[in-house]
């Protein structure tokens, strides 16, 4: 009985929250999509965010943003990422390790990809020259990634409240502020960082949703040869 109800337990706290994020981020971004690709509401919110950033531009502002902005750079991210991999490897922590490699693999291939098959240019007012394709924002899709990996870790291993929610607010304001700098900037239009957030959420929710599903199919496994071994 004690373990059935620690078995619907974790079927609550991850699969439900997971699915639901996860169906809730892709239909975001797929909303997204269709309105930049027909040209609908969204790309007049775009122009609207667009034409606005400018009447926010200071010096001191703006090294700030170009500062935070080169430093989450993808080959930044990427390189961190890599790093934090192989730590968490060496420890053997592999349901995190899993998490993190697939999340941030699938993120950065589906992005690179989007952007050569929707095509998008740039806002022509940046502050920042870039000659690449800007749906969706690469920084954004990994910086979430990045950052909701660090909160889950964060929210499982510190036992203090304070601290625990300290350190995941911490970790949403830093991939809500890698997304704001690219806005800021006008090298996004705000609909490529919208994407990009709910795209990096989707993969990461979809693995963290395939892989608890493995832990649970074990866990299922056992609890059914254990009845059969007591009968």
């Amino acid at each position: 009985m004690k373990k059935e109800r620690k078995f619907d337990r974790v079927i609550s706290k991850y699969h439900l929250v997971s699915l639901l994020l996860c169906v809730f981020s892709l239909l975001i971004f797929l909303k997204v999509l269709e309105d930049v690709l027909t040209d609908d509401s969204i790309v007049r919110l775009d122009l609207i965010v667009n034409g606005f950033m400018p009447h926010l531009w200071n010096s001191n502002l703006n090294i700030f943003m170009i500062f935070i902005t080169n430093l989450m750079s993808p080959v930044t991210l990427i390189s961190l990422s890599l790093i934090l991999i192989a730590y968490i490897v060496y420890r053997k922590e592999w349901f995190n390790s899993s998490l993190f490699l697939f999340s941030l693999a699938f993120g950065y291939a589906s992005e690179f990809i989007i952007k050569i098959f929707v095509h998008r240019a740039r806002p022509e007012n940046a502050l920042l020259l870039l000659n690449d394709y800007s749906f969706p924002s690469g920084h954004a899709t990994l910086a979430v990634i990045l950052f909701l990996f660090l909160a889950y870790v964060l929210n499982n291993d510190i036992k203090n409240k304070v601290l625990r929610y300290t350190s995941i607010g911490l970790c949403v304001f830093s991939f809500l502020l890698v997304a704001g700098s690219r806005v800021y900037l006008n090298v996004h239009w705000i609909s490529d960082v919208l994407a990009g957030l709910a795209l990096g959420l989707f993969w990461f929710c979809f693995f963290l949703l395939i892989l608890k599903s493995k832990g649970i199919k074990r866990h299922f496994s056992h609890l059914f040869y254990a009845k059969e071994a007591r009968d």
